[in-house]
């Protein structure tokens, strides 16, 4: 027997003497909240697996071809699969100038609140508003 063979064995061992233990000492009621709480665990663990494997199929399906995988030939012994690459991202720049083109071209005027024309109070240049 190799040693992982006896590990699982002694673990398993372990693991139904300490079932067994814990099972005489604890009553009806408490006893079948355990089963009931390792069947939900039991069940649970492979419906979790299902359910992620059929999400992570519909959002690739979901995707457009560039961020998913694309299949080309390779040296002639078959196809290969490579990750297809992602469209740069635009600089922040450029965004910033497709905004302001898009504000100045909407037609709609923006006031800036506070803003520049906004009049100072003496007790603002002062610092008088309380906190000192």
């Amino acid at each position: 027997m190799t040693t992982r063979t006896m590990l699982f064995i002694i673990l398993l061992a372990f693991a139904v003497t300490l079932a067994i233990v814990v099972g005489n000492r604890l009553s009806d009621a408490s006893m079948s909240i355990v089963l009931g709480v390792a069947a939900g665990v039991a069940v649970g663990i492979p419906t979790s697996v299902v359910a992620a494997m059929m999400m992570t199929r519909q959002m690739a399906a979901a995707l457009p071809p560039e961020y998913g995988m694309q299949a080309h030939s390779g040296n002639g012994n078959g196809s290969k699969v490579q990750p297809a690459r992602r469209p740069a991202p635009a600089p922040v720049e450029r965004r910033q100038r497709e905004v302001e083109r898009e504000v100045a071209t909407s037609g709609r005027q923006f006031t800036v609140v506070g803003g520049a024309s906004a009049p100072l109070l003496e007790e603002d240049l002062h610092g008088s508003g309380g906190y000192h």
